[in-house]
């Protein structure tokens, strides 16, 4: 939701299901095609809330483009295979 007032992310679809991070993953994948200006804010502000390390939140972004790219437009779909391949 994106109002005067601020930007929230709400993700009820598996609410308490798996993993935070790899949701968060997700979200930033989505964020950096549609709104890159939040996407770099969104992650860190999740990292620094939830005490986690945004290292550990990176790993997952060749997971979340992978899961991604089953339901992604032509367009995410050349966006989310730059992410692939993206591992230390």
């Amino acid at each position: 939701i994106i109002n005067d007032s601020g930007a929230y992310i709400l993700d009820w679809s598996h609410a308490t299901q798996g993993n935070a991070s790899g949701d968060v993953a997700i979200t930033y994948l989505k964020m950096t095609l549609y709104y890159p200006e939040l996407a770099d804010k969104y992650i860190k502000l999740f990292c620094k809330k939830s005490d986690t390390a945004l290292q550990y939140v990176q790993k997952w972004l060749p997971i979340a483009a992978a899961l991604q790219l089953l339901t992604a437009s032509e367009k995410e779909k050349e966006f989310l295979h730059k992410w692939l391949d993206v591992i230390d």
